[in-house]
């Protein structure tokens, strides 16, 4: 009997969460200056593991036909 009250509170609780957090639920709050704070606070990154493995056999990285940095090609467009 404990056992099927301990699953009965936990899909109660389950389902309670689960309408708690649908779509709409909440309210949207304008904050001034919301999106600059965001984009400062936002990191851009990319994957940059085998880009000392592609330069140590000859590979070069290229922006618009030029030979560059690769590191400084991503930073120029925005990763930090």
């Amino acid at each position: 009997m404990l056992y099927h009250r301990n699953t009965l509170v936990t899909l109660l609780l389950m389902t309670t969460l689960l309408l708690g957090c649908q779509e709409g639920n909440t309210p949207e709050i304008e904050v001034p200056g919301e999106e600059e704070n965001r984009a400062k606070n936002f990191y851009f990154g990319v994957d940059l593991s085998y880009v000392n493995q592609i330069l140590d056999h000859g590979g070069v990285y290229k922006s618009e036909g030029e030979v560059m940095n690769p590191y400084a090609i991503f930073s120029e467009r925005g990763t930090n």
